[in-house]
């Protein structure tokens, strides 16, 4: 570990002691999502959404402050000191909510809940100016929300459903959007849909979606979530049922398959399971967690955007749900759902690859997402 001092807040210096909580400047912090409210798939056995402070030259976890109010959060995305939460009420439309955080106290909710108007709510994509949010329900399709001047979410004023299915006649019976990322431009939509196994693709025309064109995707590849290349012309889109990274070079409204990557362990023989893809913030790796195996898999990504695996290790728990690597660069977040932990692994914040080491373990019930 080269002791580095953990990035400042978004909002611009070191965060400053108010509540009775000190915030040191050595520490980073991050928000924690976890199910509070007891449903018939997952187990809810978390505090709803939690501000922790991470240690880091010991990657230890520290628990601040508690906001109960914020119900099943399944996904968050920020901008600052603002915070987009997704509700998951199972079979039920989910919901869409802003939170307002001081840097110390318990996050506030900003205007009211907002419907996806679909069920099993599990993704919130934003336009790179945090103008418009689109949130992808898996049992339903994709709505599109106007964030206001005051971060509040405003009600859909679009509702976007897909049609098609795949191989796997249990998961891709019909459309399952998973995801929706705007690209590194903001000119366009990539939706992931698990069910058609398809990427779809909108041209962004001011705070709408234009008509969706389709992409296919190898059959039976379950496509969840994708990350571009920040610079390249580059989509690695993570399959959940193949558990492979697909990379596409895109060109206009057109995807071009270039290679697929498996990301489980070689001895691995049971369902696959991918779950999440990231990238280390250098831009040097590419890191995807995988449930049924319990492995999280390094790729290294080389000058051209084509990827090398560096490493593959265990989550040291059970279902790596998310997970999240620290602005530093010096520690990964592994949210193991149904172990009910996090465990940080340290990271060589030059090459992006694991050292080996960890830190503690950090008790937590339901956890389903992370987020600094």
């Amino acid at each position: 570990m080269n002791g580095r001092e953990a990035t400042p807040g978004a909002s611009g210096g070191p965060p400053q002691p108010r509540g009775g909580i000190e915030i040191s400047t050595r520490r980073t912090p991050f928000f924690l999502g976890s199910l509070n409210h007891a449903g018939p798939y997952f187990h809810a056995s978390g505090e709803g959404l939690t501000i922790c402070q991470l240690d880091e030259a010991t990657g230890a976890i520290e628990r601040l402050q508690v906001c109960p109010e914020a119900q099943n959060p399944i996904w968050m995305t920020r901008a600052g000191p603002v915070l987009w939460v997704a509700t998951e009420r199972y079979l039920d439309p989910g919901e869409i909510s802003a939170f307002a955080w001081d840097g110390a106290g318990i996050p506030i909710r900003v205007g009211h809940a907002q419907s996806s108007h679909g069920g099993a709510i599990c993704h919130i994509g934003m336009t790179p100016d945090r103008r418009v949010a689109f949130v992808s329900s898996y049992l339903g399709g994709l709505s599109v929300h106007q964030i206001l001047e005051t971060s509040e979410v405003s009600p859909a004023h679009q509702i976007v459903t897909y049609e098609g299915s795949g191989p796997n006649r249990e998961r891709q019976e019909k459309p399952h959007p998973h995801q929706a990322v705007v690209s590194p431009d903001g000119g366009r939509l990539f939706v992931s849909d698990l069910g058609s196994d398809r990427i779809w693709i909108h041209q962004l025309c001011g705070i709408r979606l234009g008509p969706a064109q389709s992409v296919p995707t190898p059959p039976g590849s379950g496509p969840r979530h994708l990350v571009c290349h920040p610079t390249l012309p580059r989509i690695y889109l993570l399959g959940e049922l193949d558990a492979q990274i697909h990379v596409y070079e895109p060109s206009g409204d057109r995807l071009r398959l270039l290679s697929s990557h498996r990301t489980l362990p070689r001895d691995f023989s049971g369902v696959a399971a991918a779950a999440a893809i990231k990238f280390h913030p250098s831009g040097k790796a590419l890191i995807v967690s995988n449930r049924q195996s319990d492995t999280m898999t390094f790729f290294r990504v080389d000058g051209a955007g084509d990827l090398t695996e560096a490493a593959c290790l265990s989550s040291e728990g059970k279902t790596p749900r998310d997970f999240a690597v620290s602005p530093s660069g010096c520690w990964l977040l592994v949210v193991n759902q149904d172990s009910h932990a996090i465990v940080p692994f340290e990271l060589d914040s030059d090459c992006a690859v694991p050292t080996g080491l960890r830190g503690s373990s950090f008790t937590c019930g339901s956890p389903m997402c992370v987020i600094f």
